[in-house]
C-alpha cells in the first residue's frame, strides 16, 4: 500500500506538468503527498500507517481531478482507491476515505465547481452531482462491507475448521486426517471461487454502468446497445452461478421440486447455445432428427449449460452436441477434443467442490456444476456419465422418453428402472407439453 502511495507521489506531478500546470503550482500541491508518504514510512504503528496511507491515496484522487481540470473520467480513481483502502479491513482508514470523498465533492464542488467537474451540467448543479457521486460511493462501500463481512466469516470458519482438525489429529487415522484436510481445502477453494466468479461479472456490470452514467452522451446508439448487451450478458452469468448454488442447497435439504414435461431436446439445446455469454462459436449442435424426452425444461437446460460450460472451461477448442436414442431413452452427448480426464479424477469429478485446473483460464470454477448436473439427471430418472472415445471427452446425459399415452413418437422404456416419469422423486403434477 505504501508503494502505491509512493507511485502517486512520483506520478502525479508529472500528470500536472503534462496537463499544462506550472511547476510553481504542481510542487506545493504535491508536497502534502510526500509528507504523508514519509510519515507512513517512519511511523511503525499499523493504524497510524494505514490512516496516513489512506489519506494520501484519497488525496491523490483529489489531486488527479484537480490536475486534469475536473475531468469526469478522473473521478473513477476514487472508485479504485476506496476498495484498495478496504484491504486494510480496518474501519478507521476506511471511514476516513469515505468522508474525504464526501467533503471533496460536496465542499470543493460548491466552492470551485469548475475545478471538480469539467461537465457543464455538473458545474451548473454541483450539489446534485455531489449527491449522485455520493450514492455510487455508498454503493461501492456497501459492496465492500458485504465482501468484508463475508471474508471475516470465511476466515472465522476456516479457523474453526483448523481447530477441529487439530482435535481430530489426536484420534483419527492418517487416512481420515487426509480426508478431512481435503474437505477443508476444497471448501476454502469453493469460497474463493465463488468470490472470484461473482466479483468478475459484477465488476463488469458496475464499471460499464458507471461509464454509461458519466459519459453516456459520448457514445453512439450502437455503442450504447453493445454496452447494455455486455451488462445483460454478465447479469445472465451471475444469475447462472446463483441458480447453481440455490439448486445445490435445495437438493442437499431435499427441498428441490421438479415439474416434468415432454421436451424437444433440439430446441432446448438451441436455447442454451443462444444464451451463452462467451465462446458460443465453439459450440455446434450436430444436425439430426427430432428427439423427444421427459424432464423439467428449466433443469434440463441447466444440466446442458453446465456441461457446455465445463467443456468450454476444460475441454478443447471444438465442442459438439449430439442427440440420439439409446437403450430406450434419450441421450444428449456433449463432446470436445480436449485432454482426457485421468482415471483418478473420474472417481471424484461428480463430488461437490471437486475442481481441476482449467487449460483455458487461471482460476478454477466453483466446483458444483457436475455435481448438480448428475443430481438433476438422477432426479429426472436419468443419468450422467463420462467417457473418452476416439480422442474425445464425452459427457452423456440420459433422460427417459415419453410413453404412448403422451402421444409423442418414441420408445416407451426408460433407461432407468422407473418407467413412469410421474413417479419421479420431488415431481408434482401431470406430464404436459413444455411451455417454458
Amino acid at each position: 500500500m505504501q508503494w502505491v502511495l509512493w507511485l502517486h507521489v512520483l506520478g502525479l506531478p508529472a500528470v500536472g506538468l503534462i496537463n499544462g500546470e506550472s511547476i510553481v503550482h504542481v510542487v506545493p500541491d504535491s508536497a502534502g503527498l510526500l509528507v504523508l508518504a514519509l510519515m507512513a514510512h517512519f511511523l511503525r504503528h499499523r493504524v497510524v500507517q494505514a490512516t496516513l496511507v489512506a489519506s494520501g491515496l484519497l488525496a491523490s484522487s483529489g489531486l488527479l481531478v484537480h490536475f486534469t481540470d475536473g475531468l469526469i473520467e478522473s473521478h473513477f480513481h476514487f472508485f479504485v482507491m476506496i476498495p484498495l483502502v478496504a484491504l486494510y479491513q480496518d474501519w478507521r482508514p476506511f471511514l476516513l476515505s469515505v468522508w474525504f470523498v464526501v467533503l471533496h465533492h460536496a465542499v470543493l464542488g460548491v466552492i470551485d465547481p469548475a475545478g471538480v467537474y469539467n461537465h457543464a451540467a455538473a458545474q451548473a448543479r454541483p450539489i446534485l452531482w455531489a449527491v449522485v457521486h455520493a450514492v455510487y460511493v455508498l454503493g461501492v462501500v456497501a459492496v465492500m462491507i458485504v465482501h468484508w463481512a463475508f471474508s471475516e466469516r470465511a476466515q472465522a470458519e476456516a479457523a474453526d475448521h483448523r481447530r477441529l482438525l487439530e482435535k481430530a489429529d489426536r484420534r483419527m487415522r492418517e487416512s481420515e486426517r487426509k480426508r478431512l484436510s481435503d474437505l477443508i481445502r476444497a471448501k476454502d477453494q469453493f469460497i474463493a471461487s465463488v468470490s472470484h466468479e461473482l466479483r468478475t461479472p459484477l465488476s463488469v456490470v458496475l464499471g460499464l454502468a458507471l461509464e454509461l452514467r458519466d459519459s453516456g452522451d459520448l457514445f453512439t446508439d450502437q455503442e450504447h446497445r453493445e454496452l447494455t448487451g455486455l451488462i445483460a450478458d454478465q447479469a445472465v452469468e451471475v444469475s447462472a452461478i446463483v441458480e447453481d448454488l440455490l439448486v445445490a442447497a435445495r437438493a442437499e435439504i431435499e427441498q428441490l421440486t421438479l415439474l416434468p414435461a415432454t421436451l424437444d431436446l433440439r430446441d432446448e439445446v438451441r436455447r442454451v447455445i443462444e444464451h451463452l455469454v462467451t465462446d458460443a462459436e465453439r459450440v455446434a449442435l450436430v444436425p439430426g432428427g427430432v428427439v423427444h424426452a421427459v424432464g423439467d425444461p428449466i433443469r434440463v437446460r441447466q444440466v446442458i449449460r453446465n456441461l457446455v460450460k465445463n467443456a468450454i472451461r476444460h475441454g478443447g477448442p471444438n465442442i459438439r452436441i449430439h442427440l440420439s436414442h439409446s437403450d430406450g431413452g434419450a441421450v444428449i452427448e456433449v463432446r470436445d477434443d480436449g485432454p482426457e480426464i485421468p482415471e483418478e479424477q473420474r472417481t471424484v469429478m461428480f463430488e461437490p467442490y471437486a475442481t481441476r485446473g482449467s487449460i483455458n483460464q487461471g482460476v478454477d470454477s466453483v466446483g458444483l456444476g457436475l455435481t448438480i448436473s448428475r443430481t438433476l439427471a438422477c432426479l429426472m430418472q436419468g443419468d450422467l456419465e463420462y467417457d473418452h472415445t476416439s480422442s474425445e471427452s464425452v459427457f452423456r446425459f440420459f433422460l427417459p422418453v415419453p410413453d404412448a399415452s403422451d402421444h409423442v413418437a418414441g420408445p416407451a422404456v426408460s433407461k432407468t428402472t422407473t418407467n413412469d416419469p410421474r413417479r419421479w422423486v420431488g415431481f408434482e403434477g401431470p406430464i404436459v407439453p413444455s411451455a417454458r
